[in-house]
């Protein structure tokens, strides 16, 4: 065990020893040493100078096995504030040779965290600094117990500008690692519809080898310091070659292989610049020892077990080697990102002698393999060795995918030919539903049909007769409309249309209404018309949601009420009158629930009636460092927490007695707080803030305190520039109601509070009231705090909403408006919100759906007009793939199966009508599905007079003798 020390001054006596310091004068003054790291070289803790715990991991975890030793690409600091949100907040590490790395703070679940580039080349006994925040007076001393070098030396110095004019910097050059610094470029949008800004570079030798590098929305996570790039270096360089660096970027589709289309190569564009090597370099390969994937598995997907070698990886390419006989198979490899969906591919050939190379666009360990050839495929699920640099470039460890959803790369070998496809084998039409009023056309059918992907021309074909029309007074008719569609190569698939025609207005169609929390028709007391607005418009049976205009009144008489102190909710339907986008007008009813407020399911009976102020009396005794106060309810468990703004403060416990007194032991004093009712351990929704007095515990008054400058004497009572006087005398460090001029010159009265000077304060918070730049308190109002740099809505009472509405914008529980966020609504569930503030609708965010008004899909089936296909969501809110929904198959993307193979882990290979449901007791093409839509192999299949013998490959067998009988040609038995 290792111990930490003291250093004790004795006059000009150190006196040390192992584990116990002793001390023979009692006037010794102590030093405290900065603090050392004990068994644990890699982490060093201590508080800073303004008493955050803060802690630097030198080896993150996750990295030892598979760095050298004594070497690290990056650095954590973690920072405990004491519960303050330090996100954005700069963090810089120093050595005393001037060396340094800065990062920003990232809140994450594990609290504060920066993460820094290993710049340094650090040595055992070196001092360390940390500085919090931009002022770097927020500081903590650490002496490093062991060597630690860096991934770049700065061994080389190239200012270099490309054709374009970016300026690209060279400062390291080291047989592991290329570094510097680049200019960013604009390359694409993001998935929000923003510039991207993007650094991606390739360094090329003279022998044609390179390396790449590549990051996305860096500003986001900017835990690297800027633009800096490091290369991991494969290369072989030696001293007076000529060095390209320069920018690539993405080119779409650049060849079809297999049926994913979006698939993108890597561009190696002339922007680009050249200098001459100063040094000879040979670079290392991370990954360099043939190893056959059965020493990589973690787990097959099935039985088809891939058998074959990864022989090199580089930053550029993942190479491998497998039978020969799969010349000119598909070979991909995929990653799924935390939903289990995938989220990157990157895709080949395999060439005559069964090799193969792809693009290396991975960013972690683990990866799938398939390979396909005929209709056949096999399957690998792997694990790199822990030495592989190259599948885990550090610069992406955000949560983000730098890939957008299914997007892959593509890898064209230039010594085999690609195999011909014809347009229908790689592309597949979808259709939309077709609902129309009075009549259906041809064009109506075709402007339904579309193929996501396909850039050539095509026609339509329409089986008119085929096309639901109301006839003898019917009202709806409704059915599947037959088209082909015609590709360029004269290639042809069929598909259906579901169709409906009516001649019923939209108030005979919508009758059904959902409201309340997630539709559910929950409400917690009291409901007024104006937390029923949103509601929603459904039609019979298939549920489909109305998208047009319209208006609509409230009946309030049939508004359920819950009587005063029930115990149970209340059921009830309320009434809506609507007119109609086509003028018709109808009356609907909701199904609602109102539930009881948590005051009235509790045992125990408030104090007072005043329910504004749930805590009287708060007082703060400084000796004792305690808080006192009186809650509303006897008898009950609290959280009570200091907060101002976005700064929250620890969490107290406390149970009241039998007159609702508690009491904090050793709290912290702000002056504003917010306290929380527990029932049964859970929160409940009964929360309020309340402002704390402190009465200076007794403690003494200095008796010479700084005198003031005097104030003339005068009986005034009114304003004196940003003062007020009452009576002659100043008002400070108290709240005031003051009497004013409005903007129609009309009197009224405004809140201020008046600091320690006298002087009004403005542009900051006082407890939950906002005080505006002239200094009157906020109040039905929104504000914009720039220290926050967020928008807040005021109440009428000057306090912040918060956990509810305003419009089209969420305040969250500090009274920030919700943007480029999740964010949960007690009445209304989760929503995902723009930057701008406004709810996300009828749009796909990571694996989540939401639909219209903004509401998370859950437990339910939606259609997606992009992709023109169902998927189904689960109760998680993410969407189901690779399982069965009742009659129907959830692919691997979570799109519904239809006039398609599919393969379930489960059940194996079904085919599925255009409707989605699965065929069963007939042939498709070679294959039979039986009952239930099993395909059939090595077995007996009996159809329409005729046996016949289906093989392990489910096809049938022809011109062949099984079990002693012969069949022929077309399979049947003779």
């Amino acid at each position: 065990m290792s111990y930490k020390r003291k250093l004790l001054t004795i006059g000009s006596t150190v006196m040390l020893t192992t584990g116990l310091v002793t001390l023979t004068q009692l006037e010794a003054q102590q030093v405290e040493a900065r603090e050392e790291v004990g068994e644990d070289h890699d982490l060093l803790e201590g508080k800073t100078s303004k008493g955050y715990d803060v802690s630097v991991r030198l080896m993150p975890k996750i990295w030892e096995e598979w760095h050298k030793d004594g070497v690290a690409d990056i650095i954590t600091v973690t920072v405990d504030a004491a519960g303050k949100d330090l996100n954005g907040e700069k963090v810089t590490l120093k050595l005393a040779d001037g060396q340094e790395t800065t990062g920003k703070v990232i809140k994450t679940n594990e609290g504060n965290k920066a993460i820094l580039w290993n710049s340094l080349n650090i040595s055992k006994g070196d001092t360390l600094t940390v500085f919090i925040g931009e002022d770097e007076s927020n500081t903590k001393e650490f002496i490093v117990q062991k060597d630690l070098k860096g991934d770049c030396e700065n061994n080389v110095n190239f200012n270099l500008t490309t054709k374009e004019g970016q300026s690209i910097t060279i400062t390291s050059i080291t047989e592991n690692f290329i570094c510097g610094e680049a200019d960013f470029i604009i390359d694409g949008e993001d998935y929000n519809g923003a510039p991207k800004k993007t650094i991606r570079l390739y360094i090329e030798s003279p022998d044609g080898e390179r390396a790449i590098f590549d990051v996305e929305d860096t500003n986001q996570y900017d835990y690297k310091g800027g633009n800096k790039f490091e290369f991991e270096n494969h290369l072989n360089i030696k001293k007076g070659d000529t060095i390209k660096i320069g920018y690539w970027t993405l080119s779409d589709n650049p060849a079809q292989i297999g049926t994913i289309s979006n698939l993108d190569s890597p561009k190696f564009t002339d922007n680009a610049a050249t200098f001459e090597a100063p040094i000879t370099v040979k670079g290392t390969n991370f990954y360099n020892t043939p190893t056959d994937f059965s020493d990589l598995y973690i787990g097959v997907v099935s039985d088809n077990k891939l058998e074959g070698q990864i022989t090199k990886i580089t930053s550029q390419y993942v190479e491998g080697q497998v039978d020969p006989s799969y010349a000119g198979a598909i070979i991909t490899f995929s990653e799924r990102g935390g939903s289990m969906m995938i989220s990157v591919y990157t895709r080949s050939l395999v060439d005559k002698d069964g090799k193969f190379k792809v693009y290396n666009n991975m960013k972690s360990f683990g990866a799938e393999i398939e390979l396909t050839k005929d209709g056949e495929s096999k399957y690998a699920r792997m694990m790199l060795r822990p030495e592989n640099r190259y599948f885990y470039r550090w610069e992406q460890l955000s949560s983000c995918s730098r890939f957008e959803r299914q997007r892959g790369w593509i890898y064209k070998p230039e010594n085999i030919e690609v195999p011909t496809q014809k347009d229908n084998e790689i592309f597949e039409p979808t259709s939309s539903r077709v609902n129309k009023k009075n009549e259906i056309t041809i064009k109506d059918i075709k402007d339904a049909i579309s193929i996501k992907g396909y850039d050539k021309e095509y026609t339509i074909e329409v089986d008119e007769t085929t096309i639901p029309k109301l006839t003898d007074g019917n009202k709806e008719a409704s059915g599947e409309v037959k088209a082909t569609v015609i590709y360029a190569d004269k290639s042809t698939d069929e598909i259906k249309v579901k169709a409906i025609v009516t001649s019923k207005t939209d108030a005979e169609i919508y009758t059904i209404v959902e409201c309340g929390h997630a539709g559910t028709g929950v409400f917690y007391e009291p409901i007024t018309p104006e937390n029923l607005k949103h509601i929603r418009l459904l039609s019979e049976g298939d549920t489909e949601i109305y998208e047009g205009k319209r208006s609509y009144e409230i009946d309030e008489s049939t508004i359920p009420v819950l009587p005063e102190h029930s115990k149970e909710p209340v059921t009830g339907q309320v009434k809506f009158t609507i007119t109609y986008a086509d003028g018709s007008v109808g009356d609907v009813w909701a199904d609602v629930k109102i539930m009881p407020s948590p005051w009235d399911v509790l045992d125990v009976i408030p104090l007072w009636e005043d329910t504004d102020t749930l805590v009287k009396n708060a007082v703060f005794n400084e000796n004792e460092k305690t808080i006192t106060g009186q809650f509303i309810i006897a008898d009950a468990d609290i959280l009570v927490r200091s907060f101002n703004g976005q700064f929250r403060g620890p969490v107290y416990e406390a149970h009241t007695d039998a007159n609702g007194h508690f009491t904090l032991e050793n709290a912290t004093f702000v002056d504003s707080y917010s306290v929380t009712l527990k029932i049964d351990g859970e929160q409940t929704r009964i929360t309020g803030d309340f402002i704390v007095k402190s009465d200076n515990g007794g403690g003494e008054v200095d008796p010479t305190p700084d005198p003031e400058k005097p104030v003339t004497p005068t009986n005034k009572t009114g304003w004196d520039g940003d003062s007020y006087y009452i009576d002659g005398e100043k008002v400070t460090s108290k709240w005031l109601e003051v009497t004013a001029k409005d903007a129609k010159d009309d009197e009224t009265t405004y809140w201020y509070y008046f600091d320690e000077n006298g002087q009004y304060v403005t542009n900051t918070w006082k407890g939950s009231y906002y005080l505006k730049d002239n200094g009157q308190m906020a109040k039905n109002q929104w504000i914009y705090d720039k220290s926050y740099e967020n928008w807040f809505f005021i109440n009428e009472d000057g306090t912040y909403a918060r956990y509810t509405w305003k419009g089209s914008y969420y305040l969250k529980q500090w009274g920030q408006m919700a943007k480029q966020e999740w964010a949960y609504s007690p009445e209304t569930g989760w929503h995902y919100f723009n930057p701008d503030g406004t709810y996300v609708q009828n749009k796909w965010v990571g694996a989540y759906y939401i639909k219209q008004w903004g509401y998370m899909a859950t437990n339910e089936w939606i259609f997606d007009k992009d992709y023109d296909n169902w998927f189904f969501i689960k109760e998680d809110g993410t969407y189901a793939h690779d399982t069965w929904k009742g009659s129907y198959y959830l692919k691997q993307y979570g799109r519904m199966a239809h006039n398609e193979w599919a393969y379930s882990p489960e059940t194996g290979w079904h085919y599925f009508n255009p409707d989605g449901t699965y065929v069963q007791n007939k042939w498709v093409g070679d294959y039979y599905l039986k009952q239930w839509g099993y395909m059939a192999k090595n077995e007996w299949i009996y159809d329409k007079g005729h046996w016949y013998y289906v093989k392990d490959n489910g096809q049938y067998a022809r011109n062949e003798v099984v079990d002693g009988y012969k069949l022929n040609a077309s399979g049947q038995m003779m």
